[in-house]
């Protein structure tokens, strides 16, 4: 333990400026939040029993943790075989595809959502595609939906998941598996057994990153988001009645617990309003 101390106390100095910066910018703000959402109106947990007991907020959580969810599922999976695919291809290839995977990065997020939207509406490329070929006669809906935010989402998240596997399947060494084969295993068999084991922090990794980031995603979700319609207004309140129902320090406590739907929240609170940060509230 004394070495430990040792070996970071002199690297302290060079940290200080970093730690100061996120001690201002961050905390001490979290703090404020924090005390707010305690002592008002009154002291006390009495803001986070409201929102855990507010139906409107709890289907708020459900939809963002299950929208994430998805999200992450289907990236982790494309992204497996992009990666898998990447460790196995020759160098120029993997060049290649190294490259297809960056691009997106240097694509704003906004663009890509709007080029999304442009796409799935009902007049977009997919629908006019398909009802030109005499698929479909009426246009699809494919956008404000689940369907359409999960595919912006996917789109944005693939990429991260691809360069968070590859970075731990690179590392595999690559004559385990063949061992495997020499010994009799098959192709299937040796790639269960032994690569995909090896893998899975890298699959770990990369869902742990996309989850948390797609729990405070916003641009996608405000793009491709679901109408608000009447499904909405049920559960708008009277002016009289919106800041009994959620008050600066409930708006503070719910901050403090999901920071990702602190746009929807204040909305409930400034308009009475509750849309889900997906879309529309559907209790």
């Amino acid at each position: 333990m004394v070495n430990r101390l040792r070996r970071v106390l002199p690297s302290l100095p060079w940290l200080a400026p970093a730690l100061i910066i996120l001690l201002i910018a961050y905390l001490l703000p979290l703090a404020k939040v924090l005390t707010v959402s305690v002592l008002e109106p009154a002291a006390g947990f009495g803001n986070y029993e409201k929102l855990l007991l507010d139906e409107g907020m709890r289907h708020i959580f459900w939809t963002t943790f299950r929208i994430s969810g998805i999200t992450t599922v289907i990236s982790v999976a494309l992204g497996y075989v992009v990666a898998l695919a990447m460790v196995n291809a020759p160098l120029r290839q993997f060049h290649l595809m190294l490259v297809c995977v960056l691009i997106p990065f240097w694509i704003s997020v906004l663009v890509r959502a709007f080029a999304w939207v442009v796409l799935l509406r009902s007049g977009g490329v997919i629908n006019s595609a398909l009802i030109a070929l005499g698929i479909i006669k009426e246009p699809l809906d494919l956008l404000y939906n689940d369907f359409g935010v999960v595919v912006g989402m996917v789109h944005y998240m693939v990429p991260l998941a691809v360069l968070t596997i590859y970075g731990q399947m690179s590392g595999i060494d690559t004559r385990l598996a063949m061992a495997a084969r020499g010994l009799g295993a098959g192709p299937t068999y040796a790639f269960a057994r032994v690569f995909f084991p090896l893998s899975v922090p890298g699959i770990a990794a990369a869902a742990i990153l996309i989850f948390i980031t797609a729990l405070g995603f916003y641009i996608v979700p405000a793009a491709a988001r679901w109408r608000q319609d009447t499904d909405a207004g049920r559960v708008r309140q009277p002016d009289d009645q919106r800041h009994r129902r959620l008050g600066n320090g409930n708006r503070n406590g719910i901050y403090t617990r999901h920071p990702c739907v602190h746009d929807d929240v204040r909305d409930v609170a400034d308009r009475g309003s509750a849309p889900c940060i997906w879309g529309s509230l559907r209790p």
